[in-house]
């Protein structure tokens, strides 16, 4: 079933649609640095008074990045890059050898930029399923693939992993923290139709493979959005509270992903308090969140809730971050990352095509002055 357009969000679709993956091509107009001072500049005095941010505790989403976008981000000081890692575009037929080349040069670039990587684990291949958005879990062949999977990447990429091996002489940035699919709460990500206790099932298998290999690893939940409008979505406070019922939940996650898209500031802090209340009394209670997307775009109806004017856009990025920070420990925020990191055609998210740090043409928004003045990596 295919995700209704007035969503307030519908991340990373661009995943349904690139089962496979590009080749990176150079993405940054010559001078496109040396804007970066005059940026700096054009900060708002106000952002200067906003406490001081954790080093890496800001970062973004993206989709395909080149080389180029890693030592831009790196500049922005970009703590953390989110991306999909597709099981479809690692094995897209049965009995063929894994394919690599996406999330090797992910990680490589991370690594050489001094940036976490967050890989989000997503898909079932053809072979299982004709839907992506299917769970590999409703046959012991497609939940044993999705096994073999877990433990082969987290084999490739974790400290002393094969991907180290061949590359000896390349800094080290192995992965520690694996996000488990992504909005499990609404039918855009989790199909035909959402279900707690199905994902709860996910997330157990997914965690006995990955700390299969490596017992230190972090699992980190899907990104649970807070007020998915689809058909058949589950609001993000009643999953929290189903998925984290049980005990055995609790202790196979490390921390709570959640995205509190609002029409306001204010909106999305109530939204992040009422996850951290909706936890109090579940075995879940003293996990960690990670806030995974947050964002708003400039084109699109003046009357959807995630459209602002790009002075308006500039200011709630600001405000979001001082907000996060000034309640960061009373809410145990961990991780904020912005989406998206740059403008992109995007046909099923109208606004997410204009919420990036960097524009269409590849230039840098006044919010990437405003993201660089207070992340600190």
């Amino acid at each position: 079933m295919r995700p209704r357009r007035h969503d307030y969000h519908d991340g990373l679709v661009s995943a349904r649609r690139k089962q496979g993956w590009r080749a990176p091509r150079s993405r940054l107009a010559a001078g496109t640095i040396a804007l970066l001072g005059t940026l700096a500049l054009c900060v708002p005095a106000a952002s200067l008074a906003a406490p001081v941010a954790p080093p890496g505790f800001f970062g973004v989403d993206g989709t395909n990045p080149a080389t180029d976008d890693f030592r831009f981000m790196a500049r922005g000081d970009v703590g953390i890059y989110r991306a999909v890692i597709p099981f479809r575009a690692i094995k897209p037929r049965p009995g063929v050898p894994y394919n690599w080349s996406y999330p090797d040069y992910l990680v490589l670039e991370a690594a050489r930029s001094g940036i976490d990587l967050l890989p989000i684990l997503y898909g079932s291949p053809p072979w299982i399923s004709q839907e992506i958005s299917a769970p590999p879990i409703h046959s012991s062949a497609a939940r044993e693939e999705w096994r073999q999977f877990l433990a082969a990447i987290t084999a490739r990429y974790s400290p002393g992993g094969r991907f180290w091996q061949q590359h000896p002489y390349q800094p080290r940035r192995p992965i520690r923290v694996w996000q488990v699919w992504n909005e499990p709460n609404s039918i855009t990500w989790w199909g035909p139709r959402p279900n707690p206790w199905e994902y709860a099932g996910l997330l157990r298998r997914s965690e006995r493979a990955i700390h299969s290999v490596d017992p230190a690893a972090r699992i980190l939940t899907a990104g649970i959005v807070a007020h998915p409008t689809n058909s058949k979505a589950i609001p993000g406070r009643t999953f929290l509270r189903k998925l984290f019922s049980s005990r055995r939940i609790a202790g196979v996650a490390d921390a709570v992903a959640y995205h509190p898209y609002s029409s306001s500031v204010k909106g999305a802090g109530r939204q992040l308090a009422g996850a951290r209340k909706s936890l109090r009394g579940t075995p879940g209670a003293r996990l960690p969140l990670w806030m995974t997307e947050i964002g708003w775009g400039t084109t699109g109806p003046r009357d959807h809730p995630l459209i602002k004017t790009a002075r308006g856009q500039n200011r709630a990025l600001r405000q979001t971050f001082e907000m996060l920070l000034r309640r960061r420990v009373k809410l145990g925020i961990e991780r904020a990352l912005w989406y998206h990191w740059s403008d992109e055609i995007d046909d099923l998210c109208l606004w997410c095509e204009t919420s990036g740090l960097l524009d269409s043409r590849l230039q840098p928004k006044r919010i990437f002055g405003t993201f660089r003045s207070i992340a600190v990596r």
